[in-house]
């Protein structure tokens, strides 16, 4: 079975369209049908992702897909799965003439806010969600007690962390698999979702077509 895709794109919003996916329906063979994706803004909090200590890049397109896959044994059921791509990446660079000794030894707290716009609804269901508890999350944090044991890496310990953590030359990485990224999305309320006819696969593509998601990153300095 193939995809309706959904796109992250780092740093502008955009709308796909000319997607094909081909789900499997009793017309004498796979018919192809032209989709439009989501798009899905990776932003800073900063309009130009530059504050005074440093600076935040994005980098790594993370696909995501609604899928009617091929080895669960159920058909036309839609889920979502990750795509092709790993994960995401999220930079910070010092800013050493900030001159601040610990954020360049050690990096900075991140925080990523979660919004979904245009969140239509199929057959009186939210498309698309946030999980629970997921709509803010944090990135795990590097400590002196790390950098003199030797470890330039943590990874999320905490209910409200996620993703790993690390130092890479003067930048510091905060990488977020595209499993853990799809952790924070429900689809459908969490309630099972069937495309059992071309009808209802061409409703449910022109309902998912406005639909847009800013995942929004700033340096987190506590409450």
């Amino acid at each position: 079975m193939k995809k309706i895709t959904a796109l992250i794109m780092m740093a502008l919003l955009v709308t796909i369209g000319g997607v094909y996916a081909s789900w499997l329906y009793a017309t004498g063979g796979a018919v192809e049908l032209t989709e439009k994706g989501i798009g899905i803004n990776m932003v800073g909090a900063q309009a130009d992702n530059e504050t005074t200590i440093g600076y935040f890049d994005f980098s790594d397109n993370l696909i995501f897909d609604i899928d009617d896959p091929a080895d669960d044994g159920i058909l036309h059921k839609a889920v979502l799965v990750p795509g092709a791509t790993s994960s995401i990446k999220i930079t910070f660079t010092p800013n050493q003439a900030a001159g601040d000794a610990a954020i360049e030894d050690l990096g900075i707290a991140m925080k990523l806010t979660v919004s979904i716009h245009n969140a239509n609804e199929y057959n009186g269901n939210q498309i698309l969600s946030i999980a629970e508890g997921k709509d803010v999350v944090y990135s795990p944090v590097l400590t002196y007690e790390d950098i003199n044991g030797g470890v330039n890496e943590k990874v999320a310990s905490g209910a409200n962390e996620i993703g790993k953590y690390y130092k890479e030359g003067n930048n510091f990485v905060w990488e977020i698999t595209a499993e853990e990224a799809l952790s924070m999305l429900v689809l459908n309320e969490g309630e099972d979702l069937f495309l059992d006819t071309m009808a209802e696969h061409a409703a449910f593509t022109e309902a998912v077509s406005n639909i847009h998601i800013d995942f929004t990153v700033e340096h987190y300095v506590g409450e």
